[in-house]
């Protein structure tokens, strides 16, 4: 028998036993529904928490610290000078190192009768422009005098007098603007003293949702300047080091090696990619896991298969016999019995395909406004994520246990005796 002959023979065969073969199917249906879905219910969470880390350029940045768990300078490893900044930045893929410098004083920035609040940074002005930050207004450049500012300083603006908060409507666009900075100091005996310095806004940040928005940029020799005042002590790079620096990578697959090689050295190094890599490790499991418990059910459905092709046989004995009198042979008979239950594997795995697909659809909506409705952004992805390659593989996979539930069945077939089997009754 040719191809055609056969795969006519097998769909002739289904179509006389439909009632059978839809309840078959039934269990395939079911068990790569719970794959399908399941699975997808561990993709769409993967996907809804990494959204939550932050910005692109936050992926691809590594944040280095030479501290020890009371907080000071560790003395066991050579302290973060330019000679080691200069190291880093001979690293393949690294884009920018620059030192973070934080300020030593209780500060906050005034304009009119106005006072604005936020992290205040000291940062490398001729690294900035390779961080990657996406600016809302202005170029990105930073000078002496200037500061840059992210994108909720703006909405952090309080009324000197009354200390409250400017209402949305009202506030100030501080870009350009000419801002004091009032740097405050107490001595041993508790009096204060003050120092002004006017400061130019240089630009806004674009909003990453993370917490660079309530950051202020200023040059780290505005900051030593300012620094110094307050502590009374001059900074020396060579002897104290940085104790905080930030790497910036060109690409978020190179993080990896660059944290590493600086791990390597002593330093303790942190990234959202190292976080992402373990979020990834927990889901992937969790997905494993998922789809366990629905491949149980396809293993009933390859019982469930099994037993109705068995059932075929002893039914269809004589037909068998006559089909091998007539010159069929066990390769023509082997073919029939394993496209049937591939065809009713098939069957089941389109159709839990179809319905995993609209219940997903359905449910992640639900889950995505519902999340939406309790604070998170507009842009996060849905709870229930159905990949391209989990849908293929479900269809394959399904039709894959119809053939080999498949086989023995169709071993039995070849395995009649002709002449036996035409006189069975």
């Amino acid at each position: 028998m040719n191809f055609r002959e056969l795969t006519r023979i097998v769909f002739s065969n289904l179509g006389r036993m439909k009632f059978r073969v839809a309840m078959t199917a039934a269990g395939v249906l079911i068990g790569t529904f719970a794959v399908i879905l399941l699975v997808s219910v561990g993709s769409g969470l993967q996907d809804t928490v990494t959204s939550s880390f932050g910005s692109v350029g936050e992926l691809t940045q590594i944040q280095v610290y030479n501290f020890n768990f009371g907080g000071e300078t560790s003395s066991e490893i050579e302290p973060i000078t330019e000679r080691v900044l200069d190291e880093w930045r001979g690293l393949s893929g690294v884009k920018a190192v620059t030192p973070l410098a934080d300020l030593q004083a209780q500060a906050d920035f005034r304009i009119n009768r106005y006072t604005v609040n936020g992290r205040v940074v000291g940062i490398d002005r001729t690294q900035i422009e390779d961080l990657e930050y996406d600016f809302e207004q202005g170029n990105g450049k930073l000078n002496n005098g200037q500061i840059v500012i992210g994108s909720a300083i703006s909405s952090q603006v309080f009324d000197s007098r009354t200390f409250a908060r400017i209402p949305e409507e009202d506030q100030v666009d501080l870009y350009g603007k000419t801002l004091q900075l009032v740097a405050t100091k107490f001595n041993q005996d508790g009096e204060t003293s003050e120092r002004r310095i006017r400061v130019r806004v240089a630009g806004v940040l674009e909003e990453t949702g993370g917490e660079l928005d309530g950051q202020i940029f200023m040059t780290l020799e505005d900051m030593h300047a300012i620094n110094e005042w307050a502590t009374g002590r001059r900074f020396n790079e060579r002897r104290d080091g940085y104790n905080q620096v930030l790497v910036q990578i060109e690409e978020a697959q190179q993080v990896q090696a660059v944290e590493s090689y600086i791990t390597s050295a002593g330093y303790q190094a942190f990234s959202l990619q190292s976080i992402l890599r373990e979020v990834s490790v927990v889901f992937t499991g969790l997905q494993i896991a998922f789809g366990c418990i629905g491949g149980i059910a396809l293993i009933v459905a390859a019982i469930g298969i099994a037993n109705t092709m068995i059932m075929a046989i002893y039914e269809r004995t004589k037909e068998i016999g006559l089909m091998k009198a007539v010159g069929a042979t066990n390769r023509d008979v082997m073919f029939i019995f394993l496209g049937e239950a591939g065809v009713i594997g098939l069957i089941g795995g389109i159709a839990g395909l179809i319905l995993a697909s609209g219940v997903g659809r359905i449910a992640g909506s639900i889950g995505r406004n519902y999340l939406i409705s309790q604070g998170a952004p507009d842009t996060i992805p849905s709870p229930v994520n159905t990949p391209i390659w989990l849908m293929v593989f479900a269809i394959v996979f399904s039709m894959a246990i119809g053939v080999i539930s498949g086989i023995y069945p169709a071993i039995r077939a070849v395995q009649l005796d002709p002449m036996m089997a035409l006189k069975y009754e």
